[in-house]
């Protein structure tokens, strides 16, 4: 009983001394304003390449084959306009990536051009991001012509799926019923995906979950090992300063080695656990707000 007072009166001398120390209450409160600092420096250009991928991007067509009979600017997205009910069913069960998926070609707008001539004039004042011509022969070749900017262009291949999806829903339009030209155009509109486990039950297969699963104890990892290096530090410099200070001697006339080192091992773990907590605490506390 002796035994284990001393252990606790020297964990909770070791506890408070750390707690207290300058340079623990700076890594303790200090590090999640410096994640969440290098956080803003990340995120804020990212929102503002976001905002710009937001913006509808136009794109010209010239149709020498006479198929798409385009009148004015086409939204390829206006076409997969889903019902306000249906987009809060899938925000409300999850699907909400699908759902982005689904609407990813919402934000290119083709125009219609009635040269190749006209078009590339005003790809040259930058007024459109490019634009596509349908040869006359497309239908027996199946080539279609882009024309780009001569610098880089990261939209091209979205741009080229969306312009393709135009012209398979106007091959099929007329010539198909509605729901299978609908799955002829996209075939998969919307996945579910599950997990099943060695004993044959069925788990949330979706990205979330996997990336769920994964983060959590990668995170915790991370923090744990963050924290039992910074203590290891503090019992190594505390045990320097107590040597030189000829500590060490008086801690042996009143306790025997396993008895320092196992108050000195609780207090310090007791330390690095209390900052682990506030770590998470600090993590919830700003996810939840």
């Amino acid at each position: 009983m002796r035994r284990l007072q001393k252990v606790r009166t020297i964990a909770a001398f070791e506890f408070l001394s750390t707690v207290k120390r300058p340079g623990y209450l700076i890594a303790t409160f200090g590090m999640p304003l410096f994640v969440a600092a290098y956080g803003a420096v990340v995120a804020v250009p990212a929102y503002f390449a976001q905002r710009a991928q937001s913006e509808p991007a136009v794109y010209g067509v010239v149709d020498h084959a006479r198929l798409l009979h385009m009148e004015g600017d086409s939204d390829v997205g206006a076409s997969a306009e889903l019902p306000e009910e249906i987009r809060r069913a899938l925000e409300a069960g999850g699907q909400s990536d699908a759902l982005d998926r689904a609407m990813a070609n919402a934000n290119f707008v083709f125009r219609p051009f009635r040269s190749e001539g006209d078009a590339r004039t005003v790809l040259a004042d930058r007024k459109i991001k490019g634009y596509f011509v349908l040869p006359a022969d497309y239908l027996e070749r199946g080539v279609v012509e882009i024309y780009s900017p001569d610098t880089f262009n990261v939209s091209g291949p979205e741009s080229r799926a969306a312009f393709g999806n135009l012209l398979r829903r106007q091959l099929v339009i007329g010539r198909l019923p509605g729901p299978v030209a609908d799955r002829v155009v996209s075939p998969l509109e919307e996945t579910r995906r599950f997990g099943v486990s060695r004993g044959g039950e069925l788990t949330d297969g979706s990205s979330r979950a996997s990336i769920a699963r994964l983060a959590v104890p990668l995170v915790f990892m991370v923090l744990f090992l963050v924290s039992v290096l910074m203590t290891s530090g503090y019992l190594l410099q505390g045990t320097a300063v107590e040597k030189e200070n000829k500590v060490v001697e008086v801690l042996l006339a009143s306790a025997n080695p396993d008895e320092i080192l196992a108050g000195k091992l609780a207090g310090l773990g007791g330390a690095g656990l209390l900052q682990i907590a506030v770590w998470l605490l600090i993590a919830v506390g700003t996810g939840m707000g």
